[in-house]
């Protein structure tokens, strides 16, 4: 069960989003933390993993650096393309009434800001409602312990898996994700239709 959803844009600030992985599992166990590139093992069927693991979410980490809404190709945002994986993965948290945390990468050296309803498309626009938790490298040590904290009090059930030891998931080895195939391989076209995290 994946517990906590982590949702990030491959390209804007990605270590910001490996760390509060690591850190997260470490913390609520490897198996109830789900970032996708390490979640996911060789041979793994993309869409169908990621959609499992978004289900039995109980919350998703909305991970926004400063080039989260902004990030286009073609002439496009990629957030207003219907098949971004970043904004189905929120879209379908709020349809499905899972917890949504937005996360805003502070000094990574630039930083994200408040994002408002029309800077969105409808069906995630709700995110700019929500209080984000803002990280801050700065406060790198201190600022994991406060989102963990968070994310205790948003899903209480998680505080019985807290510090609980787990090994880590056998998938955790580097592996490809359809979304690097689709930006490496400049025109691959997965199941995703334009996924560009």
């Amino acid at each position: 069960m994946a517990g906590v959803f982590i949702n990030y844009r491959s390209k804007d600030q990605p270590l910001g989003a490996a760390a509060i992985h690591d850190h997260l599992a470490r913390r609520f166990g490897h198996g109830r933390v789900f970032r996708d590139c390490v979640s996911m093992g060789p041979g793994d069927r993309y869409p169908d993993e990621l959609r499992s693991a978004l289900r039995s979410a109980d919350i998703l980490l909305a991970i926004i650096g400063p080039e989260w809404l902004t990030m286009a190709e073609g002439g496009q945002r990629l957030i207003d393309r219907p098949f971004d994986w970043v904004r189905y993965e929120i879209a379908t948290a709020f349809q499905q009434g899972i917890q949504v945390l937005p996360v805003l990468l502070k000094e990574t050296p630039a930083s994200a800001g408040r994002i408002t309803k029309g800077d969105l498309p409808a069906d995630i626009s709700e995110i700019a409602s929500r209080q984000a938790f803002e990280f801050s490298q700065r406060r790198f040590g201190a600022a994991l312990d406060e989102l963990v904290a968070r994310i205790v009090e948003l899903v209480p059930t998680l505080a019985d898996v807290l510090d609980v030891p787990t090994p880590p998931n056998a998938a955790s080895a580097a592996t490809t994700t359809m979304r690097d195939v689709h930006i490496a391989g400049n025109g691959v076209i997965g199941i995703n239709n334009g996924d560009m995290r």
